[in-house]
């Protein structure tokens, strides 16, 4: 994939995050993300494939980030206490910093439990 293709995908990536954190997954339509990038609905559609496929690379992103954040607490060697706490207050720093992680974080678990248990795929299990 060249860097302009990896630019545009990222940039749909993050346009999606945004309108899916303000919106919920039902809220939003491909043509509405395609749309506030300028591009049309199949081009969206050739590289995500779905809006499904889209919404899950949303949330790996953000688990994958997340992920970066945790790992070193629970790698650390210190009670299992001191790294929840560690874990919670950098969590906390982040997502009071990033609203749009913190709300889709809450509007997946809270909008989703149908898809989730119809799929038995949630995005957000590894974080």
């Amino acid at each position: 994939m060249t860097s302009e293709a990896q630019n545009t995908k990222d940039a749909l990536v993050a346009t999606a995050h945004c309108l899916f954190a303000e919106r919920g997954y039902d809220g939003v339509s491909i043509a509405e993300i395609a749309g506030s990038l300028g591009i049309t609905k199949q081009a969206l559609l050739h590289h995500f494939g779905s809006k499904e496929k889209l919404y899950g690379l949303v949330l790996e992103d953000l688990s994958k980030r997340f992920d970066v954040i945790v790992r070193p607490h629970l790698e650390a060697e210190r009670p299992a206490s001191e790294q929840f706490l560690a874990i919670l207050r950098d969590l906390y720093r982040i997502l009071n910093n990033e609203m749009h992680d913190a709300r889709l974080i809450v509007r997946d678990l809270l909008d989703n439990q149908g898809r989730i248990a119809e799929k038995q795929k949630w995005y957000l299990r590894p974080f």
